[in-house]
């Protein structure tokens, strides 16, 4: 990481690049983690897990409460018809965003999305960040950085606002400058300090932002951060503190470089 100097504007920047996922299974747990890290993040994405357990609505309203936008991770896979209907009811609800629905949907039931969508984004889902290079040729019948490349144009002739992809593949999605529009959202976001999880194409969250990261998507390295590092020490806020300085001067850094 460079050790250029940023701003207290570079900071308010930084903060709103960092999407923080609510997966847990209580409403005490989501609560807590709104209240708390909620000031201190762009957007909270409501996962699956929270979904199931909780439900959605409730979430949505919490976060509305406190005053967080909001990403609906459902990942929608399914026929137009269905899925132009559920992203239609999204609509109801205060602060959502954004919103995604799988590349491997098709081209009409990503149309449907973007009908339906209102004022929110919509995100193509391109190839999950805990498939390997070998389990995406298996199943699109190339390597990750050709499969997102291929779903990023399909996004883009379907008028969707950003796709999902990991921060591996966004220097070859930079040669394309039709590309340039899609807002890119990255999971896979691990500072060095954090140890590797499920996620097999991962970058740091200095290095997603240099390449062009719109915004990072970074859960336990905040929410579950390690114990034994000798600032944070297993503070939620001092995880985030630390990763919001690391953006910050990425941020910086670009913006000195075209100066």
């Amino acid at each position: 990481m460079g050790s250029t100097h940023f701003s207290a504007k570079h900071l308010v920047k930084a903060k709103g690049k960092i999407i923080l996922p609510v997966d847990v299974s209580t409403f005490s747990e989501a609560e807590h983690l709104i209240k708390t890290l909620g000031p201190h993040v762009g957007i909270i994405k409501i996962g699956l897990e929270t979904m199931t357990a909780i439900g959605a609505p409730v979430i949505a309203q919490l976060a509305a409460q406190y005053g967080v936008p909001i990403f609906y991770d459902g990942k929608f896979n399914d026929i137009p018809n269905t899925i132009g209907k559920s992203t239609a009811a999204l609509l109801q609800y205060e602060g959502i965003t954004m919103m995604n629905v799988h590349a491997g949907s098709g081209n009409e039931s990503i149309l449907a999305a973007v009908k339906n969508r209102g004022n929110m984004d919509v995100l193509v889902v391109t190839v999950l960040t805990s498939i390997t290079s070998e389990e995406c040729t298996d199943i699109f019948g190339c390597i990750p950085e050709v499969a997102v490349l291929k779903l990023a144009h399909k996004a883009l002739r379907c008028g969707a606002q950003g796709i999902i992809c990991s921060p591996q593949e966004l220097l070859k999605l930079r040669q394309y400058p039709e590309l340039k529009s899609l807002m890119k959202v990255t999971p896979g976001i691990q500072p060095e300090w954090m140890q590797k999880n499920d996620q097999a194409r991962v970058m740091t969250p200095y290095e997603a932002t240099i390449v062009g990261a719109d915004y990072l998507v970074i859960g336990r390295a905040i929410t579950a951060p390690p114990q034994d590092h000798e600032y944070i020490q297993g503070d939620p806020l001092k995880a985030v503190r630390l990763i919001t300085e690391e953006i910050a001067t990425a941020i910086a850094e670009k913006e000195m470089a075209k100066a």
